[in-house]
């Protein structure tokens, strides 16, 4: 853990940051603060998104290299998030991706994408990083505020 923040909830300090990679976690210990801004929970063995619910108000997650090819749904509940990156993944489809109005990077490398038409419009994304994927055509006029891919 890394640096203290304000709860969101007042009164007391909460850890800014914490840093799980690398450690064949399937889940997040039970210890970790719920309102943990930044996580990293990369290179483990995580197979959906339901960490997410240990962590509503966080802002940054770094889920790459991970197993992850579904349950985009779990993602509706963080209301925060501003990076996302769930590159080394599984993922063969965005269907079921949620608007997450306040996303500004999302990190799609690495995994099996045919294509990125699935994606909603997300009004703030900023950066979508889509290489090395099996996309082959592809159209983002739904992305408003893209400013680099």
């Amino acid at each position: 853990m890394e640096g203290k923040t304000f709860s969101i909830y007042g009164g007391k300090m909460v850890p800014f940051s914490i840093d799980l990679q690398g450690r064949e976690l399937k889940e997040i210990p039970e210890e970790c603060d719920r309102e943990v801004r930044s996580l990293n929970v990369s290179n483990n063995k995580f197979d959906d998104f339901a960490f997410v619910q240990k962590v509503l108000a966080v802002v940054s997650i770094d889920a790459s290299k991970n197993n992850l090819a579904d349950g985009f749904d779990k993602l509706e509940q963080l209301v925060f998030l501003s990076s996302l990156n769930i590159s080394s993944n599984l993922f063969e489809s965005l269907n079921g991706f949620p608007v997450i109005q306040t996303l500004k990077i999302l990190d799609l490398s690495r995994n099996s994408l045919t294509t990125a038409s699935e994606l909603p419009e997300l009004p703030f994304l900023e950066e979508l990083d889509l290489s090395f994927n099996e996309i082959e055509q592809l159209s983002l006029c739904t992305q408003p505020s893209l400013k680099v891919l």
